[in-house]
């Protein structure tokens, strides 16, 4: 996938970074690197506007509202994407959580620095091309749930 682009990944549990790092041998894949932790702790060492892509896929949602602030879709977080993120260039957020779904939805709608480019349904309820099905994806449509894909556009 994208053979002319680096990857950088961040996972922070063994058995995902263990996962991935088996996919990545066996499709002889060259050009992800990962980090196992909190992507947060990578984000904030990169240099402004160096990043085309961001993804953020199926992250915890933390269901319960007290824990809220510990989701990855906050104001904190969302600030240091945008920062990292080239103008013009694109973040990613994939879930199938409906209450991540609409509190993502709401961080989202607070931002002037982003545009949400999608203007019919399908733009955000089939994948879009470049977009990598995760285990998590492939597991919640197992179990028929419905997956919602997101692209902004940093402006």
């Amino acid at each position: 996938m994208r053979p002319g682009h680096g990857f950088l990944g961040c996972e922070p549990f063994l058995d995902g970074v263990v996962g991935a790092l088996m996919k990545i041998e066996g499709e002889a894949i060259s050009n992800i690197r990962l980090h196992m932790g909190d992507a947060l702790e990578v984000l904030e060492r990169l240099p402004d506007a160096s990043l085309e892509r961001v993804y953020l896929l199926h992250p915890d949602p933390w269901p319960k509202a007290r824990h809220a602030k510990r989701r990855f879709m906050n104001k904190g977080p969302v600030d240091l994407i945008a920062a990292k993120l080239k103008p013009g260039c694109e973040f990613r957020f994939g879930t199938d959580h409906p209450v991540y779904c609409r509190w993502a939805m709401m961080v989202m709608n607070r931002r002037s620095d982003f545009i949400w480019l999608a203007e019919k349904a399908s733009d955000f309820l089939d994948r879009p091309g470049g977009w990598a099905e995760t285990r998590y994806e492939a597991k919640a449509r197992r179990l028929g749930h419905e997956v919602w894909y997101f692209r902004y556009r940093r402006a």
